[in-house]
């Protein structure tokens, strides 16, 4: 069996994309400023890694972010 994930944000803050992408790949995310948890995001998303979809945020919007794998923690800051 094939599962299909397609997960799609429609100008949403960016707290709530991340609280979708932590349930979605089991790890933690940090917000490393509170301007981060407003600022709006659309895209969708269908099978990607956690690299694929923040490589894709960056581009969009001004973030920089560290995944620290050993304690599967992504922290996000403002460029």
């Amino acid at each position: 069996m094939f599962l299909l994930l397609k997960i799609i944000f429609e100008k949403e803050p960016l707290r709530d994309v991340m609280k979708k992408l932590e349930r979605h790949f089991g790890i933690r995310i940090d917000l490393d400023d509170n301007h981060l948890s407003d600022i709006r995001f659309t895209g969708k998303i269908e099978n990607e890694s956690l690299d694929e979809v923040m490589e894709y945020i960056n581009k969009t919007k001004p973030i920089d972010y560290l995944y620290d794998k050993k304690q599967k923690l992504l922290t996000i800051k403002l460029k």
